[in-house]
C-alpha cells in the first residue's frame, strides 16, 4: 500500500492522510488532541496512539508503519537538502582552486 505523505500543516492534510490509510474514523481523535501538523505525527508511538483511544492492533500497526514512512521520507529529504546546500560551496571551492592553478580557466570563467 502506498502511503500518502501529508505536505502541509493543515487539519485537512492530516485528515486526508488518515483517509488514505483507510482510517478516517480517527480524524476526530487527532483533531480533538490538536494533532494536526505533520511534525506532530513524526513523534507518535504506539503508546501515544493507544492514549488517543486507538486500540485496534491492526490500525495501530498501519499508523505506526505510515509514521515510519513519513519519518524515512522526511529524513531522506533533509539529507538531500543538506547535500544540495553543501554541494555548491564545495564546487565553488574546487573551482576557485582550479582558477588559482590555471590562469586560462580564470579568464574563461569571467567571460
Amino acid at each position: 500500500m502506498a502511503v500518502a505523505i501529508p505536505d502541509s500543516e493543515s487539519t485537512t492534510s492530516v485528515c486526508d492522510w488518515l483517509t488514505s490509510l483507510g482510517l478516517a474514523m480517527y480524524s476526530s481523535k487527532f483533531i480533538s488532541h490538536r494533532l494536526v501538523r505533520v511534525d506532530q505525527l513524526l513523534t507518535l508511538a504506539r503508546n501515544d496512539l493507544h492514549a488517543l483511544g486507538i486500540n485496534n492492533r491492526h490500525h495501530v500497526d498501519i499508523l505506526v508503519g505510515a509514521i515510519d514512512v513519513i519519518n524515512a521520507v522526511t529524513a531522506q529529504d533533509n539529507s538531500r537538502s543538506t547535500t544540495q546546500r553543501r554541494r555548491p560551496a564545495a564546487q565553488e571551492s574546487a573551482q576557485r582552486s582550479n582558477n588559482l592553478h590555471s590562469p586560462t580557466a580564470a579568464v574563461v570563467d569571467r567571460v
